[in-house]
């Protein structure tokens, strides 16, 4: 069992160059540091210069997986409104500190192409980013609710940003509604086939990568 008493606090640090280390004190789990390092140098170096260059308007953003609130909250700062998802209750835990603003919708569930009951799977406590998710569509047994963007009912989407471990396709399938509506810039991490493909389907062309993730613009 994972108790409180694994969490930390990240002190601010005085350089305002920085908006990741000059935020606020960040509620962080004790072990991780995989989730802060690689992340947080992405943000800074390529993905505000990227978002800047291919997204048009800052009004709603989607983001999953919202891991301790790093990207949600420092996507507060540019978009009207995010949407997060975080299925694991202690990345969760620590997201909801991280990201007490009025503009972020904070949502305890994974995303996928259909509603289902989902497993989290804890995959190391030193990057708590690569916990996956396990779906078993016979059972459906697990605790934590998956949902689909589509379920939203969005009045505009600007940004889809997706960081899920492999679920990316699925993630898609269940946002065809939203994609085919606002055409949105999308950041996916993974490029396989079938999301490459997808996306292409409906109009999207690679426009190369931001850190881990590739960059899909409908032109």
């Amino acid at each position: 069992m994972t108790y409180i008493d694994d969490l930390t606090v990240r002190p601010k640090v005085s350089d305002s160059s920085n908006p990741i280390d000059y935020a606020e004190d960040w509620c962080w789990i004790k072990t991780d540091t995989g989730a802060w390092i690689g992340p947080r140098e992405e943000w800074i170096k390529e993905h505000v210069p990227n978002i800047q260059k291919y997204v048009k308007k800052y009004d709603i953003v989607v983001q999953a997986g919202g891991c301790q609130g790093m990207y949600p909250r420092m996507l507060s700062d540019m978009f009207k409104h995010v949407y997060t998802f975080e299925p694991d209750p202690l990345n969760f835990h620590c997201l909801v500190n991280n990201c007490q603003k009025d503009n972020i919708t904070k949502i305890n569930a994974s995303l996928g192409d259909r509603h289902a009951m989902v497993e989290v799977q804890r995959m190391s406590m030193h990057n708590v980013g690569t916990h996956s998710i396990h779906f078993d569509s016979e059972k459906s047994t697990g605790l934590v609710p998956q949902l689909m963007i589509d379920d939203l009912k969005l009045d505009n989407c600007d940004l889809i940003m997706l960081d899920v471990e492999g679920f990316e396709y699925r993630v898609l399938k269940g946002a065809i509604k939203t994609i085919e509506k606002f055409k949105p810039v999308i950041f996916a991490e993974n490029f396989a086939d079938n999301v490459h493909n997808t996306l292409s389907y409906f109009g999207y062309t690679h426009m190369g990568t931001s850190g881990a993730d590739h960059i899909y613009v409908v032109a």
